[in-house]
């Protein structure tokens, strides 16, 4: 072996050990970098002739494990799901109360109906007809001033799915653009581990609001797909729309990666994404449904035991006399005949 050739295979060794040590250092000096995923150098031994000539590095690739991967972003998207859920849904209960709080809305029915008791024991008071009444419409009131604020919460989360198809847009398109970088570096021969790092944080963070399924590109980098086989990002992005027409709720779009369009809500299965349109469309209106029934319900109650003590036969005709202002109420239900 001639001394060239023993000094380029010694040279192909501290270049390897560079690499190696440059690897270290960088994982060392990100061990607290939100994120970063640690790398390994890749290494081959030359042979020319039959004989070693030294080592070479083959490429730098961040040490990940798929399949925890794969698990992680599908918690991700189940946990977007029912995080939006559950905070809307406490919104919702708080909206009522709760229901052994003597200040929520089920115990002012109670109220109502403890002061029409009262007033049964003594019918004669006019301060205990005037606390019947006003409890009876604290009722009503309370009941319109939820129906409002579930209406408004309902609008809200309408806003909110607009602002996510929004960011799912972004997220999506960045993605695509670092598979291009990503290609491009190990076309080089260069390290791609940093942009590999910032397309995995964003990929994260995508899963949180739809769910997908993850596959390697053969020339770097990620391609993402929704269960069904619907392409979401490659070397393009899928873009998503937000449809509204007046009268009626909003739904989502999409013309995928490889061209075409469809509606999105089909394909949706996870993430914040799905918990918001069942917010919309099923939870809130159920509340809205449910309080409508309950005060109805306590409304006929209230009338049928009121025309239970009708006069019977009811009076063809009832007169009475202009009371004025601030008269009190003993005063404005008397004088009248019928």
């Amino acid at each position: 072996m001639s001394l060239t050739t023993i000094l380029s295979t010694a040279t192909t060794g501290l270049m390897a050990a560079q690499q190696g040590l440059r690897t270290v250092s960088d994982n060392i000096s990100n061990i607290n970098t939100p994120g970063y995923v640690r790398k390994i150098v890749d290494q081959t031994s030359l042979v020319t002739l039959g004989a070693g000539s030294g080592v070479d590095v083959t490429g730098i690739r961040r040490v990940i494990d798929r399949y925890l991967q794969t698990a992680s972003l599908d918690a991700s998207s189940t946990a977007g799901t029912a995080g939006v859920q559950a905070e809307l849904l406490d919104r919702v209960q708080g909206l009522f109360g709760d229901p052994s709080d003597s200040n929520s809305f089920f115990s002012r029915l109670d109220q109502a109906f403890a002061e029409f008791s009262a007033l049964g024991n003594d019918p004669s008071s006019s301060l205990q007809r005037s606390d019947s009444v006003a409890a009876l419409q604290s009722f009503f009131d309370e009941s319109s001033r939820i129906a409002s604020s579930l209406n408004d919460l309902q609008t809200e989360t309408d806003t909110r799915l607009r602002a996510d198809v929004d960011h799912v847009n972004d997220l999506l398109d960045k993605i695509s653009k670092l598979n291009g970088d990503i290609s491009r570096a190990k076309y080089s021969g260069t390290d791609s581990s940093g942009s590999e790092n910032i397309q995995a944080q964003l990929v994260n963070e995508l899963s949180g609001l739809i769910d997908f399924q993850l596959s390697e590109r053969p020339s770097g980098g990620l391609s993402l797909r929704t269960a069904d086989g619907l392409l979401l990002a490659d070397v393009d992005s899928a873009k998503f729309a937000y449809n509204t027409s007046t009268g009626s709720a909003g739904y989502m779009t999409v013309a995928p990666a490889q061209g075409g369009g469809t509606n999105f809500e089909a394909h949706l299965q996870g993430g914040e994404l799905l918990g918001l349109l069942k917010m919309r469309d099923q939870e809130i209106p159920g509340a809205i449904s449910q309080l409508t029934e309950f005060v109805a319900k306590a409304a006929q109650q209230v009338n049928a035991a009121h025309n239970g003590y009708s006069a019977v036969p009811a009076p063809a005709t009832m007169t009475g006399r202009n009371t004025g202002l601030g008269a009190d109420l003993e005063t404005a239900v008397a004088n009248f005949s019928g």
